[in-house]
């Protein structure tokens, strides 16, 4: 019996030092722990405080960039300058078909043009925008450039108004989507406006 006395005192005493072991390090553990869930606390808030300061930039350049439409008007498109030969324009087509264009430069009519499109080419734009799938593309395609021309189109129905900026970097669908849109715009029979 005497053996067995020994052994458990002797496991009492290993216990006794692992215990002791474990509570000399985990003040250290501790503090380590606590000093990364700082640091990943600061990096979250840093994220948070990015990405809302990201939101906010890109509302204000939303804002910035959105046109303004008449309640009758069913689409517009609008082709700002370049340092080049850029064509420079303003279309607005009403809900009626009543279409005006301004040709400010470089583009094939200059001046005050009116034009009438039939049913049937008011319902090829909205095709168009169905094909492309305008309605889902972002409201601002843009980079830090100021030579570059841009577009702005906007299309106006029951559900409200979808329109989109484009400088630079859009979708090919959205560069297609225009293409189209403008070929269909320039077969018009345009006069000019007295």
């Amino acid at each position: 019996m005497a053996v067995s006395l020994v052994a458990c005192k002797n496991g009492k005493k290993s216990k006794a030092a692992q215990a002791e072991t474990t509570a000399q390090s985990t003040p250290a553990s501790k503090t380590e722990a606590n000093t990364t869930e700082v640091k990943e606390d600061n990096a979250q808030q840093e994220e948070v405080v990015s990405n809302e300061a990201l939101e906010a930039n890109a509302q204000s350049n939303e804002e910035q960039h959105k046109p303004a439409m008449a309640e009758d008007a069913f689409f517009i498109m609008q082709r700002t300058p370049c340092f080049g030969q850029c064509p420079v324009y303003s279309l607005e087509i009403k809900q009626n078909g009543a279409a005006y264009l301004d040709g400010i430069r470089n583009y094939d009519f200059e001046g005050m043009h009116v034009a009438k499109l039939t049913e049937y080419q008011v319902e090829q734009i909205r095709a168009l925008a169905d094909k492309f799938g305008y309605y889902d593309f972002n409201h601002v395609y843009d980079a830090p450039v100021t030579d570059l021309p841009s577009v702005t189109t906007a299309i106006q129905n029951r559900d409200g108004m979808h329109w989109v900026y484009n400088r630079m970097e859009a979708p090919d669908a959205l560069n297609q989507f225009q293409i189209e849109v403008e070929t269909l715009i320039k077969d018009l029979q345009w006069s000019p406006q007295e």
